[in-house]
């Protein structure tokens, strides 16, 4: 459920949790649920192109950049699951 309410305004979130409605990969990706969508015939030659980009980088950077995001996304996820406990004990 965090993650609907992340991405989603709450009432589109609502409505994909109490519909099970079920999304193609275009809507996905224009929700943000996916980064992008790629023909399988080009999948392998994407996935190189980015493997490609991030290897040319500072592996420091990387690495600091990956863990302040983690970092933040854990606080956040944490806070989120502890009000979803209450909200659940009632």
């Amino acid at each position: 459920m965090h993650a609907a309410v992340e991405v989603f305004r709450p009432s589109r979130a609502k409505r994909l949790l109490y519909f099970c409605e079920t999304l193609d990969a275009g809507a996905a990706c224009g929700m943000g649920l996916l980064d992008e969508v790629v023909v399988v015939d080009s999948l392998d030659s994407r996935v190189q192109a980015l493997a490609n980009c991030i290897a040319s980088q500072p592996r420091n950077s990387i690495q600091n950049m990956a863990r302040l995001v983690d970092r933040d996304f854990s606080a956040q996820f944490r806070t989120h699951i502890k009000y979803e406990a209450c909200g659940l004990g009632d």
